[in-house]
């Protein structure tokens, strides 16, 4: 069964957004995070802690690279201005009026959940990441057979 019948929130990630992924096992994680709406984003954002601020900070720092880069590419792509200062501007907006910081945060659960705690027991972000756990196996089983 394909993963987009069997995951509610799933959002099929384009071949530009894969380049910049550096280990596929992500793929199912991003796109179903990206799947969610914004209400969703942010109501379980509010409800993830991390364990070690020390470990998620340099994950943190590795997915901002990632966000930058991506961003100096469709800057290039569109033919607009992509000097440091405009990057540093543009990422700076981002983080502070964005939702990279909640697209982070729901990665970090559901790449390192033994690393966070919940403040509660929340029955959507349950389900969410039992979604995550089925299309990781689905992207699984899916390249095998290939």
């Amino acid at each position: 069964m394909d993963v987009e019948t069997k995951v509610k929130h799933w959002h099929e990630l384009s071949e530009e957004e894969k380049k910049v992924i550096s280990d596929e096992r992500d793929y199912p994680i991003i796109s179903v995070i990206d799947g969610l709406s914004v209400e969703e984003r942010r109501k379980f954002y509010g409800l993830i802690i991390p364990r070690n601020l020390l470990r998620y900070n340099l994950r943190q720092q590795e997915w901002i690279s990632i966000f930058t880069y991506f961003l100096d590419q469709n800057l290039k792509k569109n033919n607009m201005d992509h000097s440091p200062e405009v990057i540093q501007n543009l990422l700076l907006e981002e983080m502070i009026h964005g939702i990279t910081h909640e697209r982070f945060r729901l990665y970090y659960a559901a790449r390192y959940g033994d690393d966070v705690f919940y403040l509660k027991q929340d029955r959507e972000l349950a389900d969410f990441l039992n979604e995550v756990d089925i299309a990781i196996e689905l992207s699984k089983s899916k390249s095998q057979s290939k």
